[in-house]
């Protein structure tokens, strides 16, 4: 955050390091050689790293202190976020900001791989991030959150955006729903996902989110933090897919190129229908159904039309 000129600026770490007037720097910086096609220059610059961090202060036996201590509180091993605030390179403040016990509701069982699944039958294929044990066989309704236009779009209507799918999964809590939508769900900041509150995806029986927004920000993924309590307690399963991943797959023809029914749920929502597109099983494969594999153990998912 540039403060003097009141922007947003990107720059490399070796610039920021030139700017910064900070001595708590040099716990993240690792001095390496200019090299240029092979050969090393007599320059240095400056690398992001933490070396000096790990090997010359406390801060691991610190954390390792601190998570047992909270793994005895809980009876079970914690999750946290934290943040470190540096007085000098030698001298800190940890603060944690949440922590959240790790629970298991069930028995993870291992499951076969379903045989002859083509891919022009695979809407979603993971493999991994995957949270949480599957407790459906079958999807029912899908609402797709297109990367591409959702990342277009203006901030005031990326939180609309959220509020109408919080409309229509809070219509039919009985329906087996799956979610997709670009980075991560439950963001804070729409630039990075699309900012629903857990109760307007409670309702969903899968969520996934893809590692996509626009050409110029790929957006790190969730991995189910912001609601992970509620997914483990509600039995939501959790799933993560990117684009230019081998093992990985998004079927856009099924997802971009069937009837849309939002305008059934959202009367008038006419201008919504490129960013959300909601996908019937029953109007759009009436003689298919949309099952979902999930090995929790091999980290592999496929939801596909049986």
């Amino acid at each position: 955050m540039d403060i003097k000129s009141n922007i947003f600026n990107s720059l490399e770490f070796d610039e920021v390091v030139r700017i910064a007037d900070n001595d708590a720097l040099k716990i993240y910086i690792s001095k390496e050689h200019q090299t240029s096609r092979g050969i090393s220059s007599a320059r240095f610059f400056n690398k992001l790293s933490f070396n000096e961090l790990i090997k010359n202060t406390p801060f691991i036996e610190d954390m390792q202190e601190m998570l047992a201590i909270l793994e005895k509180a809980y009876a079970h091993p914690v999750d946290i976020e934290f943040t470190v605030n540096f007085i000098d390179n030698q001298h800190y403040r940890i603060n944690l900001l949440q922590c959240r016990p790790f629970k298991v509701t069930q028995e993870i069982q291992q499951v076969e791989t379903p045989l002859h699944v083509e891919n022009k039958d695979i809407i979603i294929k993971s493999k991994g991030p995957i949270i949480g044990q599957p407790t459906i066989k079958h999807i029912d309704r899908i609402i797709y959150v297109s990367p591409s236009h959702y990342g277009k779009m203006s901030m005031s209507d990326r939180y609309m955006v959220a509020r109408l799918i919080g409309e229509i999964t809070n219509q039919d809590a009985n329906t087996n729903l799956l979610l997709i939508g670009p980075g991560r769900w439950g963001s804070s900041i729409p630039a990075l996902g699309i900012p629903v509150s857990f109760s307007e995806i409670k309702n969903a029986s899968v969520l996934c989110e893809i590692a996509e927004m626009h050409e110029g920000l790929v957006p790190d993924i969730s991995f189910g933090t912001h609601f992970f309590n509620d997914l483990i307690e509600m039995r939501i399963l959790y799933m993560a897919t990117y684009r230019q991943k081998d093992q990985y797959f998004l079927n856009e023809q099924i997802l971009s190129g069937t009837p849309n029914k939002l305008n059934y749920f959202l009367q008038g929502a006419d201008r919504w229908e490129d960013v959300i597109r909601v996908i019937d099983q029953k109007d759009v494969f009436p003689e298919n159904r949309i099952s979902t594999f999930v090995n929790i153990v091999t980290q592999e998912a496929i939801i596909y039309l049986d």
